[in-house]
């Protein structure tokens, strides 16, 4: 019997997360990488490693590429809009444009989803 989350999914985020703590950031970048694309794996499950594979490179990364990461969480009716706006917002004014970071993080106050401790830090 298999469970909706899966459990060999959630082994592969936790994997990640050790690597992360072991100073692999290649290796944990690579299996979040590979859970985001695995079509069989739980959505909620591929919006979280996306999230993380996204926040683990905002100050390495290239902006434009963690962006085209968000494009899928970047929905109003997405539960994951409220964080997703916010590494954007965070990517846009990295790249300088304030404006378009502004954007992202007052539709995200709009969002249903966004929690209190969310509404406040944005």
């Amino acid at each position: 019997m298999q469970d909706r989350t899966d459990y060999r999914f959630l082994g592969r985020l936790r994997l990640a997360g050790m690597l992360f703590e072991q100073g692999k950031t290649g290796e944990a970048l690579g299996i979040l990488e590979k859970l985001m694309s695995t079509k069989s794996a739980p959505e909620e499950l591929r919006s979280v490693a996306r999230l993380l594979w996204v926040g683990h490179q905002l100050d390495t990364g290239t902006p434009a590429t963690l962006q085209a990461a968000l494009v899928p969480l970047l929905r109003p009716d997405n539960s994951f809009f409220p964080m997703a706006s916010e590494q954007a917002a965070l990517l846009a004014l990295k790249e300088g444009d304030a404006l378009k970071a502004k954007g992202y993080l007052e539709a995200a106050l709009k969002s249903p989803q966004l929690s209190q401790i969310q509404q406040q830090r944005l």
